[in-house]
């Protein structure tokens, strides 16, 4: 057993079924139902709180997004493609809205459209 450190090992040796051994793994290295609440409330508050930083790129910007929204999907707290968009507009920085404000390019065009949409969604 050279996949499991030997404390883990004896922590399984006396299990009778194949269940039971997965169950004491899983809740070591994955935490019991109180850590894996503690992770998601933690990963909802940073998603509340989500914005761009000042000097960061859009793609930066939506990489910490999607690695937030992962961890999210992964605690089965998850919201809907609606929600994420609206949340990423809202959190662009007030120097990215300008600088696409200023270019007639896709980005600009992706903005209009999304501010299109959310003014027929009631808030």
């Amino acid at each position: 057993m050279d996949a499991l450190p030997h404390s883990e090992y004896t922590k399984i040796l006396d299990k009778s079924t194949t269940k039971s051994n997965f169950d004491s793994v899983c809740s070591t290295y994955e935490g019991n139902q109180k850590v894996k609440e503690a992770k998601a409330s933690h990963l909802v508050h940073h998603y509340e709180l989500f914005k761009m930083k000042e000097n960061e790129n859009n793609e930066t910007m939506y990489s910490r997004f999607q690695t937030l929204v992962s961890g999210l999907q992964g605690l089965s707290k998850c919201y809907n493609v609606p929600d994420h968009v609206k949340k990423i507009i809202k959190s662009l920085s007030a120097k990215f809205k300008l600088d696409c404000w200023n270019k007639k390019g896709p980005v600009q065009l992706l903005l209009t459209s999304a501010k299109k949409y959310f003014m027929k969604i009631p808030p």
